[in-house]
């Protein structure tokens, strides 16, 4: 098995709600990205996927996200604008930009410092 990862970063602002179910105020992330594909094989390359290609994916969806209050964008209406649920809106997003033989296989999101979480797209392996 071969992965491919890239990362990237952006700042945005968000509000969820805490164990009492209040709104916690607006406040800003340095959120930080990683994706990781992975591929049984290598394509006529011999890569996973094209880096270029991959971070560019990926830098697109994170500039439309910069700036922003996450809880305004309609693709995170319906839900609170977690960590997860960022990870989730993103591989959302980039998945189908990432061509065969790789696959999406998780997209990870730091909120803060120590604090991560993961989305495994359906169809990915799940971890080992």
């Amino acid at each position: 098995m071969f992965e491919a990862i890239v990362s990237g970063h952006f700042v945005a602002g968000h509000q969820i709600r805490d164990t009492g179910g209040v709104l916690e105020p607006l406040h800003e992330h340095d959120w930080q990205v990683r994706v990781v594909c992975r591929a049984g094989e290598l394509d006529a390359n011999d890569v996973v996927i094209d880096f270029v290609l991959l971070r560019a994916g990926l830098d697109e969806i994170l500039n439309s996200l910069a700036g922003k209050s996450l809880n305004e964008l309609s693709a995170l209406a319906e839900c609170m604008p977690s960590a997860e649920r960022v990870a989730e809106y993103i591989a959302l997003a980039l998945r189908p930009r990432i061509m065969p033989p790789a696959v999406l296989y998780c997209v990870e999101v730091e909120e803060e410092p120590g604090c991560y979480a993961r989305y495994y797209p359906g169809g990915a392996t799940q971890p080992d």
